[in-house]
């Protein structure tokens, strides 16, 4: 089962060489190609394109729009969240409406002819 998005899913990972003295700390011929680099949050990357939005909309002061921003990016996060079933009781086999067929009725018409 997937983890529970909260936000905390990393968007956009990536890989970069190593520098010269990071590749120093491996024992010689150990070391990776490159070393993995993670991306920045799901809320982050929400947070950074709704405020875009809210900049392009309007033309300042944009003292609020960082807060703004990850308001809605938690709004956005709290909406990806896997909604709950409604519970109800035990289920109720469908019974065909009156005058209705079924395919076992149907089977057993023809063996009547």
């Amino acid at each position: 089962m997937p983890p529970e998005p909260n936000g905390t899913e990393q968007v956009f990972p990536t890989t970069r060489p190593l520098s010269h003295g990071e590749a120093e700390h491996y024992a010689p011929g150990c070391a990776p190609d490159s070393i993995p680099v993670p991306g920045m949050s799901l809320r982050d990357w929400f947070a950074g394109m709704a405020m875009q939005g809210l900049v392009q909309r309007t033309d300042g002061p944009w003292n609020d729009a960082p807060r703004v921003a990850y308001q809605i990016a938690s709004m956005m996060l709290d909406r990806r969240k896997p909604a709950q079933p409604p519970t109800t009781g035990p289920q109720q086999p469908i019974s065909p409406e009156a005058g209705e067929t079924t395919p076992e009725s149907e089977e057993g018409d023809a063996d009547d002819d």
